[in-house]
């Protein structure tokens, strides 16, 4: 199992939710490429912003700027050229284009900004209906800084009925870089061709949230930031200057609904977003501090300018307020920086952790149309983006090498299906298809697969081994049964040797008893006949070892003219079926009868034998009165002692095939003196 999950673990991504594949990689030098359904036929075209760029040779293509219009019916082709819209004026290279339709028949215009001398214009081209130019519109003048046109602006917002004539208006910003002014919203009405603009403040404004009430009227709100670039002699003479940065909220006439809030200090910033909530909007606002201080704080308005609460943020994290749209819907994120994490925002001002994501940057685009946006997580250089679902799950990657901090992503739809949306990154367009895996749901079975061939090459190796152990044992099995054998020859004739001198001492002695000796022959018999019959065994049942010890020292009795007596005690219950060494009893009883019994000159000599079960183990006790192994050891010089030695061995082979543990214990026995030996052996039972 762990083999298994770090090989899961080290698998490519085969089998992730989503998963993106360029499908296409175009080269684009000095140009802008955009993808939008102009003509509302489902199907995007392409969009080509040139421009003269750098003045090298390639450029002297286009002697002006100019867009490009063709469809896009598959993503490495483009059959069709609609038309080159040439411009007559020069044009911002920050320049974007914004799309929208103004009178909702259904054909999308698009809108940018060129100038002329020191003049700002509006321009709008509809391709399809008025197949052209249709709009240019003078906003404002500008002044010039180090001779160029100092002047930067918001984004064009098309989409937002102000006035209530059915068609829409055109909302923009305008902002002096280093000079006070201009400095405006404007919303410009093109049916009737009326200008309205705000008033006009040393304020960096851009309006990004548009809502309208039950009544009808409609506010705006949006982003505003202090870059301080009003010279210190100016910013007594200007209301709400650059030197702070201010929370605005505008109504369809574009004057303050409420007087602007401050936010004092040096690159300070508030972002603001309004919100609907049971028929009343409120304006949630995320205050940021000059750079470096803290703390960062959110707080809830009503449109009277009212707080309703708000939230600080302590610490040096930097955080930002965003909007994203789920499922039609708008939602609010606070995103921190340092972990990437966004917390969603309550109305409460409650939030939550949704999600980590992997990189500093994020894009929220609707992908495939849905009404939910997914979340294009990326960094500047990066080798790849993450694409998120709506939900800030299943994080695909994007392989994308170098990308530039402004770069251009368009969803798009081609009648082919081979591309979901085209990135502009530099002076190239490439090609993406965003897809939900086919294989997704088969990683279960593959994973679960891993596992089982892992396991059964386990089971392999773990069989082959077995065998190879199983052939060990055998081979050592062998070995030690000879090395048994060989202990039974030696244990064999040295035990007969001794019981047919025996014999002879008793015939020698007891001629006259001919019954005592017929006795002792059939003892000795029997004796000799279990040692041949046992001659192949390492082991035998209790049974029979308790009947060839009786035998024995009933012949060592007689031997000795009954100098001593025995007894034999066995409270096992099934004494046929408990194993034991062979002649592990008889050794024991042979020692006490030749060590302890047979030098003892006063009294009368006994052997106790006694056998009980504990604790799943035998316990044998053979037990004697003799003269104790200290004086044995003294009056039997003549012995070999190999007895004792033979035990070891027999245990010592014993234990190690049958994988068991028998012991034994000699133990002196005193009072006032040696008064004989105990032996306790334990035998596991099996």
């Amino acid at each position: 199992m762990p083999i298994a999950i770090i090989i899961i673990l080290v698998l490519p991504p085969i089998f992730d939710k989503y998963q993106t594949r360029q499908v296409y990689k175009k080269y684009e030098y000095g140009s802008k490429v955009y993808y939008h359904d102009l003509n509302n036929d489902s199907f995007s075209e392409y969009i080509r912003l040139h421009y003269v760029g750098n003045k090298t040779p390639s450029d002297n293509i286009y002697n002006a700027p100019a867009i490009q219009i063709d469809t896009a019916c598959l993503a490495e082709k483009l059959p069709v050229t609609i038309g080159q819209f040439n411009f007559t004026k020069p044009w911002f290279q920050i320049q974007k284009l914004y799309f929208g339709d103004f009178d909702n028949d259904g054909f999308k215009e698009i809108y940018f900004y060129t100038y002329s001398n020191d003049s700002l214009f509006l321009n709008g081209l509809d391709v399809f209906n008025r197949k052209g130019f249709f709009l240019e519109k003078y906003i404002c003048s500008f002044n010039f800084y180090n001779e160029l046109p100092d002047i930067i602006f918001g984004r064009i917002i098309i989409g937002n009925d102000l006035n209530g004539d059915g068609s829409e208006e055109v909302i923009g910003s305008v902002i002096g870089c280093y000079t006070a002014l201009p400095r405006f919203v404007y919303s410009y009405d093109i049916v009737n061709d009326t200008l309205i603009k705000s008033k006009s403040a040393c304020i960096n404004f851009y309006p990004g949230s548009i809502l309208q009430d039950s009544r009808g009227d409609v506010y705006m709100s949006g982003s505003n930031y202090a870059p301080g670039n009003v010279k210190d002699s100016m910013v007594s003479k200007i209301e709400f200057t650059d030197h702070s940065s201010w929370l605005i909220v505008l109504n369809k006439d574009l004057d303050f609904v409420f007087p602007p809030i401050e936010n004092p200090g040096f690159t300070s910033s508030v972002n603001s977003y309004l919100k609907k909530e049971n028929d009343e909007i409120f304006i949630y606002a995320f205050f940021k501090p000059s750079r470096g201080r803290s703390p960062h704080i959110l707080k809830k308005y009503n449109l009277h300018g009212d707080e309703v609460t708000s939230i600080n943020f302590i610490g040096p994290v930097q955080r930002s307020l965003y909007k994203k749209m789920e499922n039609n819907n708008e939602v609010l994120y606070i995103y921190e920086m340092q972990d990437n994490i966004f917390y969603r925002i309550d109305e409460d001002l409650n939030f939550k952790k949704e999600y980590n994501v992997n990189y500093p940057h994020s894009k929220f685009v609707d992908l495939d149309f849905d009404g939910s946006e997914e979340i294009f997580n990326w960094q500047e250089g990066g080798d790849f983006a993450y694409l998120y679902t709506s939900g800030f799950t299943h994080p695909a990657k994007v392989g994308l090498k170098d990308l530039v901090a402004g770069f251009i992503i368009s969803p798009c739809r081609f009648k082919d299906n081979s591309a979901n949306f085209v990135i502009h990154s530099g002076d190239f367009v490439y090609y993406f298809k965003y897809f939900r895996n086919p294989v997704y749901y088969l990683k279960f079975p593959f994973y679960l697969g891993i596992y089982l061939v892992i396991s059964f090459l386990f089971f392999i190796v773990m069989y082959f081994q077995k065998k190879a152990l199983n052939k060990k044992f055998e081979q050592d099995k062998k070995v030690t049964e000879l090395e048994l054998l060989t202990i039974k020859n030696q244990i064999d004739p040295y035990f007969i040797i001794n019981a047919i001198n025996s014999l002879g001492a008793v015939i020698f002695k007891s001629n006259e008893d001919k019954k005592q000796s017929y006795q002792y022959m059939v003892n000795l018999t029997s004796l000799i006949r279990d040692t041949l019959q046992n001659s192949q065994k390492i082991s035998v049942s209790l049974s029979e070892e308790i009947d060839f010890v009786q035998n024995y020292l009933q012949l060592q009795k007689y031997r000795y003219r009954d100098s001593f007596d025995f007894k034999i005690n066995n409270q096992v219950k099934d004494p046929e079926e408990a194993e034991i060494p062979k002649m592990i009893i008889q050794t024991f009883a042979e020692n006490a009868v030749k060590h302890g019994l047979a030098h003892k000159t006063e009294g009368d000599g006994k052997i106790v034998v006694a056998v009980t079960e504990e604790n799943g183990s035998l316990q044998i006790i053979v037990e004697d009165n003799g003269i104790g192994r200290k004086k044995a050891s003294i009056v039997s010089k003549g012995s070999t002692g190999k007895g004792m030695e033979i035990i070891d061995q027999i245990i010592e082979m014993y234990n190690r095939l049958k994988k068991t543990s028998v012991s034994f214990e000699v133990i002196d026995l005193y009072d006032d003196g040696p008064v004989g030996t105990r032996v306790v052996v334990e035998v596991p039972l099996q």
